[in-house]
């Protein structure tokens, strides 16, 4: 590393952090500022709706929701780990997790690559090639986003949705599957980023159909997740309008995926209008006039749980794994102490 980009590292990180502090505030300023909120009761204040609102779903239900939603995304964080063994990295489970919820909040700035660079440059602590951690991250990214297309699909049919909805899920399916698929994945990578590639490094050591098909799988665990975590909330709000137990896990899943794979595909700083429009158009058959609040207290549940986590995990730093142990004792030179 040369020696004006050593001593300008630690304040470009500094920078980085300080633009997410910013996104995160932007993400609380937004919901607050909601249009839909803004105009639900014009006697109070949009900050007093919300919060009463938030304040009238018992704690317990809050609680689940949030844990549900971090082991939901936690899955996402599994495959990640498991592309980067496919590779030949031996980052530890605990520290993959690590970069993943860190990364998470890089989300709320606009664009897509701070999220990326925030993922890269935690896995670098740890002796990853940037390159091999990136691979992976867009890997897991877009086949996280197409088993939510693929899984609202086939729930779609199920439920006996409209023909809109399956058609602009499929719309989704399309946008998300067509990058991962095994004979273009490697080619995109190969013709995009060519020059940053090590030799080591190949895309088809997880850009294969077995890699795909665990990935759909274990993600699409993870929305079922996420499902469940909307319908701790729902009933948190009203425990009287489900038909049902199992139904509504299908339903939530369901409105779950669409919302951010949708939020997703059109990038806005962490989904935020998207995801809370489909979820309204969702949710207010059931919920009438209470489904801004509930769909905002969401939003606001979720930021907040990928807030504390972060801020927890950034301060526990597991061991490096085994490569990054490995590496940092061929570094030693022979003639320091710790060497003999």
């Amino acid at each position: 590393m040369k020696k004006w980009l050593k001593k300008a590292l630690p304040w470009i990180k500094a920078t980085i952090w300080f633009l997410v502090i910013l996104g995160v505030g932007y993400q609380f300023w937004k919901i607050l500022h909601s249009e839909a909120l803004l105009s639900a009761d014009k006697n109070r204040s949009p900050d007093s709706i919300l919060w009463e609102q938030f304040t009238s779903i018992p704690l317990k239900n809050l609680l689940i929701s949030s844990i549900l939603y971090i082991l939901g995304i936690g899955l996402s964080a599994c495959y990640w780990h498991i592309l980067l063994r496919l590779q030949g990295e031996k980052l530890s489970l605990a520290n993959s997790a690590r970069c993943y919820y860190l990364s998470q909040l890089g989300k709320y700035v606009p664009g897509k690559g701070l999220a990326l660079f925030l993922r890269v440059s935690t896995a670098m602590e740890s002796a990853v090639p940037a390159s091999t951690a990136a691979i992976a991250a867009v890997y897991e990214v877009m086949v996280t986003m197409a088993s939510g297309s693929l899984l609202a699909l086939i729930l779609g049919f199920y439920l006996s949705m409209g023909g809109e909805q399956l058609i602009g899920t499929l719309f989704l399916l399309s946008v998300s599957l067509t990058p991962v698929l095994p004979f273009i994945f490697p080619k995109v990578v190969k013709k995009l980023a060519r020059r940053f590639l090590n030799q080591s490094d190949s895309p088809s050591k997880i850009a294969n159909w077995n890699s795909l098909l665990t990935g759909l799988m274990i993600t699409g665990a993870g929305w079922f997740f996420l499902g469940l975590s909307l319908l701790f909330l729902w009933l948190g709000v009203d425990n009287t309008s489900h038909k049902g137990l199992p139904r509504n896990i299908l339903e939530c899943t369901s409105m779950v995926t669409i919302a951010n794979v949708g939020g997703f595909v059109a990038s806005t700083p962490g989904g935020l209008g998207v995801r809370e429009f489909l979820l309204k158009l969702f949710l207010e058959p059931h919920l009438g006039t209470k489904v801004v609040a509930t769909v905002l207290s969401l939003r606001l549940l979720w930021t907040l749980s990928e807030v504390v986590t972060a801020c927890i995990l950034f301060w526990l730093r597991p061991k490096t794994g085994i490569r990054g142990s490995l590496n940092s004792a061929a570094n030693i030179p022979k003639d320091h102490p710790s060497a003999t």
